[in-house]
């Protein structure tokens, strides 16, 4: 017998009582690696997808990129497209904090797996538009800070990298790594 079980959603929930920036943290919590099952990653999605709200559309295919990323354990080419397309339509969508999460989610994605030419374009994308958009309307503030801190630490433009760890550090939850 088991003495601990554990249940899951069959599909990701969407909150409606949310206001925007809320709905969208909380469905991103909600993301759960299913390894190779690319197919059960999909049906959880699939009530994003199936949205009329474009910017769970945009969610829908940043989480997808990162599953796919992490089924195919490279950079690939349906990761890639789905990266893109999510930025394409935070973008559409007129929602500058969801675009920035996007580009850093699409940046971290790239540098993760020693791409840092390719990730250097798209985390710059990301520090302009970071610099434009009121911390309220982003989407995980300390977590886009963070990770364009670090991106900027590696590359060693260490003034930029502890201006964005220190933005991370106002933005983090306590006790957060």
């Amino acid at each position: 017998m088991l003495s601990w079980v554990s249940v899951y959603s069959q599909t990701i929930t969407i909150d409606n009582s949310l206001k925007s920036n809320q709905k969208i943290e909380n469905i991103i919590l909600q993301y759960r690696d299913f390894g190779k099952d690319t197919l059960r990653l999909k049906s959880y999605l699939a009530p994003l997808l199936h949205s009329s709200d474009k910017k769970l559309q945009s969610v829908y295919y940043n989480l997808l990129a990162n599953g796919l990323s992490k089924a195919i354990d490279r950079v690939n080419l349906q990761s890639d497209h789905y990266y893109k397309k999510s930025i394409e339509i935070a973008k559409a969508t007129h929602h500058p904090g969801l675009e920035v999460w996007a580009l850093v989610n699409y940046a971290f994605y790239l540098y993760d797996y020693s791409k840092v030419t390719e990730a250097l374009q798209i985390y710059m994308d990301a520090d302009q538009k970071i610099n434009k958009t009121e911390t309220s309307q982003m989407i995980f503030p300390s977590l886009c800070y963070k990770n364009l801190g670090y991106f900027f630490g590696t590359i060693g433009d260490t003034k930029e990298a502890i201006s964005y760890l220190k933005n991370a550090e106002k933005y983090a939850q306590p006790n957060s790594r």
